[in-house]
């Protein structure tokens, strides 16, 4: 760490260096070229050497302005050109790196991954106080289908969201029942928008389908960071495994 605190020391002074150099260098040259036409006409008023004087003097310092700041602004130009295209071979890079990768061996097997399976007749049993038990350590609930097949993928953010609504008077309780016996279809059924966001904010893909492929489906759908594999991308069938954006931002790292 000392090594690379003094190397960016030295870098520091040479760049510091070289600019009181460069600003001497061009302040003595215009001052001693100013002093030398200013002398000159001094000697001789006559308009020939005025003319002369003018001719070869403004010329010169035109060249000097413009080649100064020809040098900085290109300098900058080229920088911004090179990290505009050092970004763009990254994702580039990334896109080819993921085509490489097969979906399969990066997503989270069913095995591995905690859902709830309730059928459609059913969501009016399933209390939200329960799945915020058994989703305590996660943020996404999924809810399968009884072939195992996704029905909604539900931030538990918006399951908070809803039981603040019902206590701050934002939202109405069903006739008949107490906010702690609010159950999975009052949360689906409470707001249109909410119910068409758990069942279309993720994407599917067949097994043999590839990182990159998942990706191209991610960014088709309006916020979604979820893919799921199933057989053959046919979101009916049961889903195989679980792809995250997060998993897509890592094995795209160059």
């Amino acid at each position: 760490m000392a090594a690379t605190n003094g190397s960016n020391l030295d870098s520091d002074l040479d760049r510091s260096s070289r600019r009181i150099l460069t600003f001497l260098i061009v302040s003595l040259s215009v001052v001693g070229v100013v002093v030398l036409s200013t002398v000159v006409i001094i000697k001789d008023h006559s308009a020939n050497t005025l003319q002369l004087v003018f001719a070869s003097v403004l010329p010169l310092l035109a060249s000097w302005v413009g080649t100064i700041l020809a040098f900085y602004f290109s300098k900058e130009n080229f920088m911004a050109a090179t990290q505009s295209v050092t970004e763009m071979t990254r994702t580039v890079t990334g896109v080819e790196k993921l085509k490489a990768i097969p979906a399969r061996d990066k997503m989270r097997p069913l095995a591995l991954i905690t859902y709830q399976q309730v059928a459609a007749a059913d969501d009016d049993t399933v209390k939200l106080s329960d799945l915020t038990k058994k989703f305590a350590s996660l943020e996404r609930i999924l809810i399968l289908d009884t072939n195992l097949s996704l029905r909604f993928l539900i931030y538990k953010g918006m399951i908070d969201k809803y039981l603040s609504r019902i206590t701050l008077g934002g939202a109405t309780l069903p006739s008949g029942r107490a906010a702690a016996d609010l159950t999975l279809k009052n949360l689906v059924d409470s707001d249109p928008n909410w119910k068409h966001l758990f069942q279309t904010s993720f994407g599917f893909v067949g097994e043999t389908a590839t990182l990159a492929d998942a990706k191209s489906v991610m960014d088709k759908i309006d916020k979604c960071g979820d893919v799921f594999v199933t057989k053959t991308g046919n979101g009916a069938e049961p889903i195989l495994g679980w792809i995250t954006d997060n998993t897509i931002a890592e094995n795209s790292k160059v």
